[in-house]
């Protein structure tokens, strides 16, 4: 057979009549399935050629196929055929997009189950379109991830498809978020965390509508409950959002507190955990013991519900008090039915005013089942799987006949999936730098969220701290939020096979994003991330051997420098002490070398650094307005000094620092090839870095 797929009409336009449209057999694209190879069939079955594409309005199923016409990519120049509307079979497409190698092999059949090959989904792709081609890939998918599926199916005498769309109601349906609580507890023994709370938790009851403490209630095993992840509006000092335990909630909860009891209730559970309310706001004290146990309170939910729609809580949740946005038309014929199903609202979740909220970034992740609102329908995801309202998941045959192929048909989740190796037992493969790169990928996520207070900026991220610290397997210590190992922590392997010093330098060399705005928090050391408000990221070693401390600098050393002027090693902190290590003194006291310098020079165009032996300086800033320009005129003056941490692969890094008195203050990062500093060896000197 040739690689072509036949195309079973040709058409010049689909105008603004239903003639056409009728004309359009797609019943025909199933007639020769059993003839096409793998390969073949995922580029699609042509139905027609597209010389011109109007935007019909009068003819609905013309209005529905407009919705799958990308210009700029069907649109090419120098063809007679230009694009084509084409059927793709659902179910390979969905398995290839989640798992696109190891599926076939060159042009080998693959076995589906037979319903597998008799729904569609249609698009209009470039007459040149191949499915095998990592552009088209993307390109396909990204029509998919804006328009949604538009798919047909010839009618059964009963269900049996994987996938199918589902028409969203303008109202909250509670079945659909049952069918998936139920999917999760029944097949996903990784989500079922140990449902228990803590003795001074307060919940709102949604029967008698008050905060109750745990410590009154009357059962001997503890409630289930469900969280809310919201944000917040202007602040309020007022008494009205002052709630005592055992006492009625205010006049008025804001709308989306008062959405999301109804959900609760809808759902089967009684109680709902709320921070406005269930947290002492009042007492600093209690508030921040409170908020030291945000780990336990989410991960330990029934559920958590994401309010991602509206700016903050004066807006309900879709579906509860206002309808939903969204409308959906479904087009029978006489053999089959065309229904589209809605965009999957990963990006609008993901670009919404909670996304980039630092407070809720914890609260996603740290739960173990997540219920999402949008403005047009539902998203779910827990830790084994993701789904969303529009589209039908047949769980049981998911989970009967394709167990052993589940990662082709459930795709990567938003969040949580920083913590799969955590969840890993001790004898699995989970090595130290999984641990590692597991908690810089998430301080990553976190530092582009903003918060309302800059000293909020560890304790928004205290509960994943919180996690990390709590792990089996190589735990993870942190100071000011900059995460480390502590010998006493080793087990296996031995101590001596461990750079720890190494881990803590690579810690140290995190850098913010070119061309990124950038702010000091004062609260916070110049050394933390948690001192810059900013987007930033680590080096990406290798593997566990790529992080070095300096190399020939037998002194290198890290000490903490406290208040009464004595030092204090890394290893001497207790890592049983959470509160010592959460808060220590500000001061670092590094030695190391700092280059020469004379060993800078400035380049020809006055645009950036090089070292004097030809090696190219990159700069990282932190301090706003800084840039090479200045960084070498500055450090050409003393004022500024760039000094060793370590090294990460290939790369040095170095600590650009500001003199102030007696102290330092870090300012930026500085990258250059290693090889390169081989050529100078400056005494070591021991640097106070606050």
């Amino acid at each position: 057979m040739s690689q072509s797929v036949p195309a079973y009409h040709s058409i010049s336009t689909i105008p603004n009549r239903c003639d056409t449209c009728r004309s359009l057999d797609l019943w025909r694209a199933t007639e020769r399935l059993p003839g096409y190879t793998l390969s073949a069939l995922v580029d699609g079955v042509v139905l027609a050629r597209l010389r011109t594409f109007e935007d019909p309005k009068d003819c609905d199923m013309c209005q529905l196929l407009s919705r799958l016409y990308v210009k700029n990519d069907a649109a090419a120049s120098g063809s007679a055929h230009t694009a084509e509307l084409r059927a793709f079979p659902l179910v390979p497409y969905i398995a290839l997009r989640s798992h696109r190698q190891g599926y076939w092999k060159g042009d080998k059949k693959y076995v589906f189950e037979s319903d597998d090959l008799t729904d569609f989904f249609l698009a209009v792709v470039p007459s040149d379109f191949t499915h095998t081609g990592g552009r088209d890939n993307s390109r396909l998918d990204r029509l998919v991830d804006a328009q949604g599926l538009v798919m047909w199916h010839r009618e059964r005498q009963r269900n049996t498809r994987l996938f199918s769309p589902r028409i969203v109601t303008p109202q909250f349906n509670p079945h659909v978020v049952h069918e998936w609580l139920n999917c999760c507890k029944t097949h996903h023994p990784s989500c079922r965390r140990g449902q228990g709370v803590l003795p001074s938790m307060q919940l709102i009851d949604c029967e008698s509508r008050k905060v109750v403490s745990i410590e009154s209630l009357p059962q001997e095993e503890p409630p289930e409950y469900v969280a809310l992840s919201y944000v917040w509006g202007k602040s309020s000092n007022s008494l009205m959002d002052r709630v005592e335990a055992g006492t009625s909630k205010p006049s008025t909860f804001p709308r989306v507190i008062e959405d999301a009891i109804q959900v609760t209730t809808a759902l089967g559970f009684r109680f709902i955990w709320v921070d406005k309310y269930c947290i002492d706001q009042h007492d600093n004290g209690k508030k921040h013991e409170q908020i030291m146990h945000m780990d336990f309170v989410y991960q330990n939910a029934a559920l958590t519900i994401v309010a991602a729609s509206g700016e903050d809580e004066t807006c309900g949740l879709p579906g509860i008090s206002t309808e939903r946005s969204s409308r959906q038309a479904t087009i029978p014929h006489e053999r089959f039915k065309l229904k589209p199903a809605l965009p999957s609202p990963r990006g609008s979740i993901l670009s919404s005013r909670w996304a980039k909220r630092g407070w809720t970034y914890q609260e996603a992740v740290l739960s173990s089942r997540r219920l999402i609102f949008t403005e047009s329908q539902l998203y779910f995801e827990c830790g084994s799987m993701n789904c969303y309202e529009s589209l039908h998941i047949s769980f049981d045959d998911l989970y009967r006949k394709r167990r052993q192929h589940l990662d082709d048909y459930i795709g990567r989740s938003l969040f949580g999936s920083e913590f799969l190796a955590l969840d890993m037992p001790a004898e699995s493969n989970t090595t130290r730098l999984d641990k590692f790169l597991a908690y810089t990928d998430c301080a990553e996520q976190y530092s582009k969220r903003v918060l309302s207070f800059d000293e909020d900026g560890l304790n928004a991220f205290g509960g994943i701290i919180k996690r990390f610290e709590s792990a089996s397997t190589f735990p993870i210590r942190q100071l000011w939020g900059v995460p480390f190992f502590h010998p006493k922590d080793d087990v296996s392997p031995p101590v001596a096979e461990v750079d720890h010093l190494g881990y803590f330098m690579a810690a140290l060399s995190w850098k913010h994003e070119l061309y990124k705005p950038t702010r000091r928090r004062k609260q916070f050391p110049s050394w933390s991330w948690a001192g810059w408000e900013g987007s930033v990221f680590w080096p990406r070693p290798f593997d566990a051997h790529s992080f070095r401390s300096w190399e020939g600098l037998d002194m290198t050393s890290i000490q903490l420098y406290l208040d009464d002027g004595s030092t204090l090693s890394l290893s001497d902190i207790d890592p049983r002490n959470a509160r010592q290590s959460f808060f220590q003194p500000k001061a670092l006291l590094i030695r190391t070398s700092a280059i020469p310098r004379t060993a800078f020079i400035s380049d020809t165009s006055g645009s950036s650094m090089r070292l004097s032996n030809g090696g190219e300086v990159r700069l990282f800033p932190s301090k706003e307005g800084l840039d090479a320009p200045k960084a070498f005129k500055r450090i050409q003056s003393g004022r500024y000094e760039a000094i060793k941490l370590g090294t990460v692969n290939d790369d040095a890094y170095l600590m650009l620092i500001k003199w102030y008195r007696n102290s330092a203050y870090r300012i930026g990062t500085l990258t250059v090839n290693r090889f390169y500093l081989t050529y100078y060896t400056p005494e070591a000197r021991t640097f106070k870095i606050k």
